[in-house]
């Protein structure tokens, strides 16, 4: 199966845009993050790339999607 990604992130009505997105694919599985980082509590451009790189690493690690590990990406993250 073939898949094209396109991103388009705005920052809204601050300077700098916080948010962080990415992906992982193989030829049996695909994860894609979208972290919000929260614009004006400092620190969340750091936090939401953090956010996205926790779930993608643990994701290829063990690309399963089921609830145990969905649960388990998401608590690692946070």
């Amino acid at each position: 199966m073939q898949i094209e990604i396109a991103v388009l992130s705005k920052p809204g009505g601050r300077e700098r845009n916080e948010d962080a997105c990415g992906y992982w694919t193989s030829e049996d599985a695909c994860c894609w993050v979208l972290s919000d980082g929260l614009g004006g509590h400092g620190g969340g451009d750091i936090a939401s790339k953090l956010v996205v790189s926790t779930i993608l690493h643990g994701f290829a690690a063990k690309p399963l999607v089921d609830g145990v590990n969905v649960t388990k990406l998401l608590d690692q993250a946070n």
